[in-house]
């Protein structure tokens, strides 16, 4: 057995352990296909080393944008510069650039559940309690993002953050206020950023993926956008 196949067997066997039988058949095939890119043996070693579930999910959302990328064509290596350095390199229409990979984990636990008796509602005395902190979210999720950009350096370069929290409503306007923020002037911005991509489960209507230019694109970046915002996870 190759070195690469006894670590995908040792990060099949992390899956297993913190995930259960049913997610791990799906992500396992993920893996399977993702060993075919350069760079997947450092990334299985590191699957197969995480202590709990939110950081092995962390890892799986690499995953699951690696795959999208290679399924829009793009040729894709993980951890192209080490360890400490961007998650991806992407490259077609012979341009490259690197990917660093966010994930938003839950934040908040769920929203109060409502109790509404007759009498509330006839005296319309009934409010619904304060839930979550848009402000202070933003700012938070704006922070996050900008912790990425010195790992992508002045390349070409992509920040990737995929929303796994599905009560955040906030993550989407954060990434706009961002550009804004950076258009402004009150934010600086790695020379090569291209744009944010911003992704999550949610379908509103029918897409999933939002990309945030930080500059001027021109063609072939352009068409990379148009690409990723129409891709569904189901393809």
């Amino acid at each position: 057995m190759s070195e690469a196949s006894k670590l995908l067997k040792k990060a099949t066997q992390k899956l297993s352990l913190l995930l259960g039988e049913n997610k791990t058949q799906f992500w396992q095939s993920c893996l399977e296909q993702v060993g075919q890119m350069a760079g997947a043996s450092a990334k299985f070693k590191s699957i197969a080393s995480v202590g709990d579930k939110e950081q092995l999910y962390d890892y799986l959302v690499e995953i699951r944008y690696a795959l999208a990328f290679a399924g829009l064509g793009f040729q894709v290596k993980l951890e192209p510069l080490g360890g400490k350095g961007p998650d991806l390199e992407i490259s077609r229409d012979d341009h490259s650039a690197v990917v660093e990979v966010k994930r938003f984990r839950q934040v908040d636990s769920d929203p109060p559940k409502i109790s509404l008796s007759n009498k509330e509602f006839l005296d319309n005395t009934f409010l619904l309690e304060p839930y979550g902190d848009p402000e202070r979210d933003i700012k938070r999720i704006i922070s996050r993002i900008a912790e990425k950009f010195k790992q992508v350096g002045d390349r070409e370069s992509i920040v990737a953050v995929w929303n796994d929290d599905e009560k955040d409503i906030e993550s989407k306007d954060a990434v706009s206020e961002l550009c804004n923020d950076a258009d402004q002037k009150r934010l600086s911005l790695p020379t090569g950023l291209l744009f944010v991509l911003y992704g999550s489960d949610w379908q509103r209507p029918r897409q999933q993926f939002y990309c945030f230019p930080l500059r001027v694109l021109e063609k072939p970046h352009i068409n990379w956008i148009q690409e990723i915002e129409a891709l569904l996870l189901t393809h």
